[in-house]
Parts: structure tokens; C-alpha cells; sequence
């Protein structure tokens, strides 16, 4: 007789590891109220940091309204529940809950509902006044940890505005709002001990790296004035950032930073402000030991175009010589005569290791790593010479660091040289498009340009270093204005796509070549590749301009999906108007170059302001959203970045709230999110 043995046997310590597999939502749903011992454990489970993405309250994929709408009351009703959470995540590209952060933290009296609560994530975070409050009272009286991006797509949304003088108001009420949360990020009103942050997007020139003064306390050099200006608490900073200007400021208000990771969003360089700090600097022994001397772990990622970035580099590495973990992380542009670019001409062995990206003298380094690409031609015997070079040189024999590999692309002429000293691979073989620098240092995610050589990447590289890439970014350079097919990227996206065991999230430019790859390529394309995508994201045609056949392409989107990807729960589309995705805009066969043509596009555009034309467009748009979520029954938001007519607006939300009356909706004139 077979016995059998119900869960409620099992001992708290593998119930717990249990739940951790399960999100906060499903042990609500499936535990919560159970009995008491299971009551216990769902907040057991909340309480304990794993440091793990899915702990806490994560708003995450499959999320939808109407079980945020059910449970998080729920939550808020359990003094118990409310105790336990200490770690909540809010992901716009999941949920639009971000501009319910306030009401969802604080009650009508403004008390924290979660009073352990330390750590908080916010990523793609529009930056509103209610929550640039919540993040100035938590770094202040709560958090230990906060993660925080903005969303650089609204970002660039208000910083593009020329006419509208009402937004230019809102663009500078919000600039200033990051001014002074910045600020307080580094001041004693803060009181995190680790923070990621990435500001690198958010303002144009050099404002919001001057909110911070390099010179605020040189006349005040009192412990206690020191104390009451800087943060005392950070100990681990991730930060991202557009001007190495800022970072000479950071330095002097953060103590007792013990790890520093930066990224640069452009390429390294002096800077207008700090330009004779840096030469002043270069000339005399002074390091930023007196400002920060418990550093311990320093980590740069950054593009070099030419001389001065080295100059730059160097200076930074002379400044933190006394670190004891060091990882350096460049790529080179390629090469242009106009720059000055003599040191990425060299050739680069253990020489130019030692020279450009170490400091002039060591202390305390115990690891070092490394990753350089560059343009150039080597040859096998040059590849040799260089992995020989650290074999017998003698820094890098005396610290036993002479595991030095070095691979050449012959199709891009580009190196690509990095150590092996700690089993470390490069963070991304494309700095500039590797925007999620909070996956840094993990090694599973790889970014790369898409060229006749991926192969050469993905052999060289992926199966030789790594075993379990979490996922393959693949950036496509200059296709943007082609419509036409391509029989080679085709193959290339095909047979990337079958790679994947359980492909969950899909990014591809163009939805066209969607269809062109399981129109064409059903002898490479596995059998139901596209059937776990949860996420798809892609550019859409124009519905009122460009060639007739393309826009109607509308027809095919929501029968591809229900095929296709049936369990698909968030899309994010790109389009270059309307939000619709069926077009009614009547024929025309005349050229696209013809001055006929040119008349009909015109007044075509002309009718679209009408009162009419936005009641047609308003019942199509009604349409196309009731026909994609009717089809997807596991469907629960929609992100349509585009551009319309003000007056488009409100018909768009009154049909939207009739539509789905129990459902979240955000529109304006450059965006549409829906989640239900």
C-alpha cells in the first residue's frame, strides 16, 4: 500500500523553500487565510531577504489590475502581513502602478502601512511630484536599499518640448524635483546604505551634475559640519551617469562608500569643469583616500574615443590606487582622424594594461579584471603575442594574473581581449545599448550588434564562458529605414529564436519581420518558438503615412498573436503616429514621389483633426483593443508609445474607461498604457 503524505506534514523549512518559488500573489491567493501555521509561513516568507528578484511585493509580469485591485487590499488589512514586507518592487514595464506609489505606501494620515519595509526598486519611474515625496521621507526614516531608474522615454518626451509653454513648466518643476532628491541622495536627509541609481538620461548638459558643489566644506572642515552635510551611511553605490564631473563631486559626500560601480552613458572625457582639477591633480602624489578611504571595490564601464578619455581613465585609477578590487570595462568607437586617438592605435598587450588602465602605483589591488574591445587587425601570430605577453611580464607574474584571452572578429576588425583572473566574463560586448546596469556584475545577460559574425560572438564567447545565459540581446544597426525583406537577417533571427528552450520576452524592430520569418523560414524556425513569449515588443507601421500596402499590415497583428504567442501578457509597441493599428485611410495609387501623391498625404493628414475623423478613429481604436484582448486571454497590459491630436485625448480615455471599466488607464498625447 502506497502511503501518501499531505503538505501540512511537511516540517516550516521546506514549506519555506517551497514558497519562495511562488510570488506574493500566488501565495495570497492559494495560502492566506488556510489556517495559522500557513498564515505564519506567508509572512515568514515575506520577511526574509534572499536578495532575490522575486521576493517581497513584486510587481511583475502576469500581474494584472483586477488581482492587484483584490489583493493589495488584502494586504493593507493585515497589520500582520503589512509587518512582514520588507522589500517592494515597482516595474512600469509590468503594471501602472508607479503613480500609486504614495497611496499605496502611506495611509490617510500619511504612516507608513509597511513599517519594516528597507529595500525599494522602482525602474522606469515617471518622475511626479507625490513620488519624488515618497523617495525623499523613505531615504530619510526607512529604506536601507533603493534601486531607482527613470523611464528616458518620457524623459526624452519632456526634454524635446519646444512650444508648449505649459510643459516646458512641468519639464523644469520636475527637473528641479531631481535636483533635490539627488542632493538628498547625498546628504545626512539620507540614510540608505546601498544605492542604485541611474541619472545619465534625464537632463541635457551639465544641470543635474551641478546640483551637487565640489567645494561646499573646504572652508568648514569641522567633524561635525561634515557630519550634518554628507551621507554617512552608504556603503555600496551603482550608479550610471553622463559627465565624470559629477563623480568628483560624489566623491566628497559619501565617506564611507566601500563599493563604487560606474557606468558612463557617454564616452569618457575631460570635462569643461573639471579639466584643470584633473591636471592639477595629475601633477602632484594626492589620491581620494582622505574622502573616501573605506573603498575597497571600484568598477568602471565606459566608452573611450580618444586621448583624453585615457587621460580621464588614468586619473580616476591614480585617484582610487589604493583600492583592492578593480574591474575596468572599455570599448573603443572605431576610428576617426579628426580625434586624437594615438593610445587605441597602440597595440594592446600587457604593456598598455599596465600603463592605461592600471594605476601608476599599486597598494592594496588583490583582483583586478578587465575587458577591451577596440578596432584593429591582428593576425593569429598577434593573438599569441598578446596572450604571451602577460605570461612574462613581470607585474602580471608577480600577481598571478596571466590568464589573458583574446579573441579577433575578421568581419568587423574589432579585438576583443579580457581576463580570466576570477572566472569573470565581459558584462556586455556593447556598452552603449546595455542600459540595465542593475544586472551588473551578474554574467548572465549578453548584448551585441547584429552582423555576419554573431556566430563567431555567440561561439566564442557564450559557450566557452558561461553556461546559462539568462537572455540574448541582439541590436540591429541601420535597418531603420528599410521595408524591404531580407533574406539573411531573416535566417539569422530564425535560427536565434529557436536557440531558446522557453522564450519568454521578444524584443525585434520591426513586427514585419515577424511576419516574414514564419512566412519564410519554416524550415529553420522550431516548431512553436513564439508559444511561451509573455512579452513582445517591436516598431509598428505608420497608419496615415508611407506606402499603402504596409499600412494595412494592421490586419495581420492580432490573428498573429492568437496563433502565434497565445499566451502573451504584455506588448509594447513603438508607432510613429496613431495608436490604433488598423488603418482606415482610403487607397491611393499614385507614387510616393509624385506631387499627386504629396496632395492626398496632406489632406489626408488635414482630416484627422476633425470631430469626425476622431470619432472614426476612436471606434477603430475601440476595435482593435477589444478584438486583442478577446483573442489573448491571458493578456493584461498594453504600452503604445506614439503621437496624436490633444483633442484625441479624451475620446481615447472615455471609450477606453467604458470599454473596461474595471481596468487602469494612462494616455496622453506620446503614450497609451492599459492594464487590466
Amino acid at each position: 500500500m502506497i502511503s501518501r503524505t499531505s503538505i501540512e506534514a511537511l516540517p516550516n523549512e521546506i514549506l519555506l523553500k517551497i514558497l519562495s518559488y511562488l510570488s506574493w500573489y500566488d501565495m495570497l491567493t492559494s495560502l492566506w487565510s488556510l489556517n495559522i501555521r500557513f498564515d505564519y509561513l506567508v509572512c515568514s516568507s515575506f520577511s526574509i531577504d534572499r536578495k532575490l528578484s522575486n521576493t517581497g511585493l513584486v510587481f511583475a509580469l502576469g500581474l494584472s489590475y483586477n488581482k492587484f485591485a483584490r489583493l493589495f487590499p488584502l494586504i493593507l488589512e493585515c497589520p500582520s502581513l503589512c509587518s512582514s514586507i520588507q522589500r517592494i518592487h515597482f516595474n512600469e514595464t509590468n503594471s501602472i502602478a508607479c503613480d500609486l506609489m504614495y497611496e499605496l505606501l502611506f495611509n490617510d494620515k500619511k504612516i507608513l502601512h509597511f513599517p519594516n519595509l528597507k529595500s525599494l526598486i522602482v525602474t522606469k519611474c515617471q518622475p511626479m511630484e507625490p513620488i519624488i515625496q515618497c523617495f525623499s521621507y523613505l531615504i530619510e526614516h526607512q529604506l536601507d536599499e533603493l534601486t531607482l531608474t527613470f523611464d528616458e522615454r518620457m524623459i526624452k518626451y519632456y526634454i524635446n518640448i519646444r512650444r508648449n509653454l505649459s510643459k516646458i513648466s512641468n519639464k523644469a518643476q520636475r527637473t528641479a524635483m531631481i535636483k533635490q532628491l539627488v542632493s538628498q541622495l547625498f546628504s545626512s536627509r539620507c540614510h540608505l546604505t546601498s544605492l542604485r541609481l541611474d541619472i545619465s538620461k534625464f537632463f541635457v548638459g551639465y544641470s543635474i551634475h551641478k546640483c551637487l558643489s565640489s567645494n561646499s566644506y573646504s572652508s568648514l572642515n569641522s567633524t561635525e559640519y561634515r557630519n550634518q552635510l554628507f551621507c554617512l551611511t552608504l556603503r555600496r553605490l551603482h550608479i550610471r551617469l553622463k559627465h565624470c564631473c559629477f563623480l568628483e563631486s560624489l566623491i566628497e559626500y559619501v565617506p564611507n562608500l566601500e563599493e563604487l560601480l560606474v557606468a558612463m552613458n557617454l564616452s569618457l572625457k575631460y570635462d569643461v569643469d573639471n579639466h584643470l582639477n584633473i591636471e592639477k591633480n595629475q601633477q602632484s602624489n594626492r589620491n581620494w583616500f582622505n574622502k573616501v578611504s573605506k573603498l575597497r571595490f571600484f568598477s568602471l564601464k565606459a566608452l573611450i574615443n580618444n586621448d583624453g578619455g585615457f587621460h580621464c581613465l588614468k586619473w580616476l585609477l591614480n585617484n582610487l590606487n589604493y583600492v583592492e578590487k578593480l574591474q575596468i570595462h572599455l570599448k573603443g568607437d572605431g576610428f576617426d582622424e579628426r580625434k586624437s586617438q594615438t593610445i587605441w592605435k597602440s597595440f594592446i598587450d600587457a604593456n598598455f594594461v599596465r600603463q592605461y588602465c592600471l594605476p601608476d602605483t599599486i597598494i592594496n589591488l588583490i583582483h583586478f579584471d578587465f575587458y577591451i574591445c577596440s578596432q584593429g587587425e591582428l593576425s593569429f601570430n598577434d593573438i599569441e603575442m598578446i596572450k604571451n605577453s602577460f605570461r612574462n611580464h613581470s607585474f602580471f607574474l608577480y600577481y598571478q594574473w596571466t590568464n589573458v584571452n583574446c579573441l579577433f572578429d575578421p568581419i568587423m576588425s574589432y579585438q576583443h581581449i579580457f581576463s580570466s583572473f576570477t572566472n569573470t566574463f565581459p558584462i556586455s560586448l556593447h556598452i552603449g545599448n546595455d542600459l540595465n546596469i542593475f544586472n551588473w556584475p551578474k554574467m548572465g545577460r549578453f548584448c551585441w550588434n547584429l552582423y555576419p559574425s554573431l556566430y563567431f560572438i555567440l561561439r566564442g564567447f557564450v559557450y566557452k564562458s558561461t553556461s546559462n545565459p539568462s537572455s540574448i540581446t541582439v541590436y540591429t544597426v541601420n535597418n531603420y529605414a528599410s521595408i524591404r525583406r531580407n533574406s539573411l537577417r531573416e535566417k539569422v533571427l530564425a535560427h536565434l529564436i529557436s536557440m531558446t528552450v522557453q522564450l519568454k520576452y521578444l524584443r525585434i524592430e520591426r513586427f514585419e519581420w515577424l511576419l516574414d520569418i514564419v512566412e519564410h523560414e519554416t524550415n529553420i524556425l522550431r516548431t512553436n518558438a513564439f508559444r511561451t513569449v509573455q512579452y513582445a515588443e517591436f516598431c509598428f507601421p505608420s497608419i496615415h503615412n508611407g506606402d499603402t500596402r504596409k499600412i494595412c499590415d494592421g490586419k495581420h497583428f492580432v490573428p498573429f498573436f492568437s496563433k502565434y504567442m497565445p499566451h502573451l501578457q504584455r506588448l509594447r509597441l513603438w508607432r510613429q503616429d496613431d495608436f490604433p493599428w488598423t488603418s482606415i485611410r482610403p487607397p491611393c495609387d499614385a507614387d510616393q514621389r509624385s506631387n499627386r501623391y504629396g496632395c492626398f498625404i496632406l489632406r489626408w493628414l488635414k482630416s484627422l483633426k476633425t470631430p469626425e475623423s476622431i470619432a472614426q478613429h476612436t471606434t477603430i481604436f475601440e476595435h482593435d483593443l477589444g478584438q486583442l484582448f478577446e483573442a489573448l486571454k491571458e493578456f493584461k497590459l498594453i504600452d503604445i508609445y506614439g503621437e496624436i491630436h490633444y483633442e484625441k485625448v479624451e475620446s481615447y480615455r472615455l471609450m477606453t474607461e467604458t470599454r473596461f471599466p474595471k481596468s487602469r488607464v494612462e494616455i496622453d498625447t506620446s503614450r497609451f498604457r492599459l492594464w487590466i
